[in-house]
């Protein structure tokens, strides 16, 4: 029996050694296939937990912020804040605090710069030397352009400043003839500095002196408010004016004169030597001139 029985095992149950690692390949391949959907089941659900955990954590700092809106009930947010201060009032950028321009409208950073700049001396004279500073809102400024307290050009700024001094000056109560005061008397004349001075009497020397006020324009550099500003202290004296001797001045002599030009000069010498001395306006006429304004105003200085 007991023969029988090893007969059989070896029969049936005897492997080499290739058919056993064989075998157990098998087992392991086995093992792994049952195992799979366990192991898969594992690792979704360690991913949906990590996700879960997010969503959980989001949800717990809206629960938080909620709270803290409770908390701070009836206080508006930063952004809130700002806009509704936006308020609209005059203001003069030389002289308005921090919080002024905060109210206004600005950055903070921006009003520290502008507090900081005048700290350093310096004055903001015209609306547009505002966008100068360095970050500040160009639309904000567009819109706040008609509450700026400072003037919106230089020229009306420097007017107003030379009529006050002109009118505390004691020189306010004099006059000045245009045609024979020098230099030192014109610069004490609003708005005149040294070197307009100067060229009002190099245009009076070369035109012989001035017959009217309004030949103050012709001057390089005045501005049209400053003669209107300096022409109630004015007064002219014709008999100062010098004449142009027509008949005896060479070419170069009288193109040096402001109303005429080279070939008006050549034509005139021209004129003398083939029909001799101007008797008269209306020999005049005779000649090409560039401009027919141009007689009137030489009328006033042609000597004949």
């Amino acid at each position: 029996m007991k023969e029988d029985l090893k007969t059989f095992w070896k029969t049936y149950f005897d492997f080499t050694k290739g058919e056993r690692n064989a075998f157990f390949i098998l087992i392991f391949l086995i093992a792994g296939v049952s195992a799979y959907p366990f192991i898969s089941s594992w690792f979704d659900h360690s991913r949906s937990w990590t996700d879960f955990s997010e969503f959980e954590s989001l949800a717990k700092n809206i629960s938080s912020q909620s709270d803290k809106n409770k908390v701070f009930q009836g206080m508006p947010s930063k952004e809130s804040t700002f806009h509704k201060a936006r308020r609209r009032f005059k203001f003069d950028p030389n002289s308005a605090t921090i919080q002024d321009f905060q109210a206004l409208g600005f950055r903070s950073y921006v009003a520290g710069r502008i507090e900081k700049f005048r700290a350093h001396g310096g004055k903001f004279r015209i609306r547009s030397d505002l966008y100068k500073v360095y970050g500040i809102d160009s639309a904000l400024i567009r819109e706040l352009w008609s509450e700026i307290m400072l003037p919106e050009t230089h020229e009306r700024q420097e007017w107003k400043t030379g009529k006050e001094k002109w009118e505390k000056n004691d020189y306010a109560k004099q006059y000045i003839e245009i045609n024979s005061a020098d230099t030192a008397a014109l610069v004490k004349l609003p708005g005149i500095g040294s070197r307009l001075a100067l060229r009002i009497v190099q245009f009076r020397t070369r035109l012989g002196g001035f017959y009217s006020l309004e030949q103050l324009h012709e001057v390089y550099g005045i501005k049209p408010e400053t003669i209107e500003l300096i022409k109630p202290r004015l007064t002219l004296n014709l008999a100062n004016i010098k004449p142009l001797n027509i008949n005896t001045w060479d070419e170069n002599m009288l193109e040096a004169h402001p109303y005429i030009d080279r070939q008006t000069a050549r034509n005139i010498v021209r004129y003398r030597e083939q029909h001799g001395p101007f008797a008269s306006m209306e020999d005049l006429k005779k000649l090409v001139v560039p401009e027919a304004s141009l007689l009137d105003k030489l009328k006033n200085y042609i000597k004949f």
